[in-house]
C-alpha cells in the first residue's frame, strides 16, 4: 500500500510539473508574440506614421483609448480621427521601448505595460524628445495582437 501511495503522489508530482512547464513556454510564447508585435507597431509608424496604428489597433466596439491630456476615454472612430488629423503633422516619429512589462492573462488576452521614448520631427522642422507610459489589454485575432484598451501618459516633455 505505500508503495502504491507513493507512486501515485510521484506521478500527480510528475504530471503537475509537466502541466506547470506547459503553461510556462505558453505563456513565454505569448510574451515573445506581443514584445514582437509591439516592435513591429514601433516599426511601422517610424515607415509610415501614424496611419500605421490602424493595423495595430482592434476595431471592436470594445476598442477604448485615453491619449494624454484627456480624461475620459476615447472610441475606435475617435481615435481614428485623430490619427488621420494629425498624421500630416509629423515627418518622422521613432519610439523605442525603454521597459515592456507582458501579463498574459489567457491566450487571447494580456496585459501590458510600458514605458517608451519618442524622439518626434513635425512638418515645422520641430524636434521633440518625449517618455510616456502606456498601459492596456492586448486581445488576440485572427490577424494577431491587437490593442484592445488603454491608456497613454506622458512623463516629460
Amino acid at each position: 500500500m505505500k508503495n502504491i501511495s507513493t507512486l501515485i503522489i510521484v506521478s500527480f508530482a510528475v504530471s503537475g510539473c509537466t502541466q506547470s512547464t506547459q503553461v510556462n513556454n505558453q505563456q513565454a510564447s505569448i510574451k515573445t508574440e506581443v514584445r514582437n508585435t509591439i516592435e513591429n507597431y514601433f516599426v511601422d509608424i517610424r515607415r509610415k506614421g501614424f496611419s500605421a496604428e490602424f493595423t495595430y489597433l482592434d476595431s471592436s466596439d470594445n476598442f477604448f483609448w485615453i491619449p494624454p491630456g484627456y480624461r475620459s476615454a476615447l472610441s475606435f472612430d475617435s481615435v481614428a480621427v485623430l490619427l488621420r488629423n494629425n498624421a500630416q503633422i509629423f515627418e518622422s516619429i521613432n519610439n523605442s521601448i525603454d521597459t515592456l512589462i507582458v501579463l498574459p492573462m489567457s491566450n487571447r488576452f494580456v496585459g501590458f505595460s510600458q514605458k517608451v521614448n519618442s524622439i518626434i520631427l513635425d512638418s515645422f522642422g520641430k524636434v521633440s524628445k518625449i517618455t510616456f507610459w502606456e498601459t492596456g489589454i492586448m486581445i488576440k485575432r485572427e490577424s494577431g495582437w491587437k490593442f484592445l484598451c488603454g491608456q497613454t501618459s506622458i512623463l516629460n516633455r
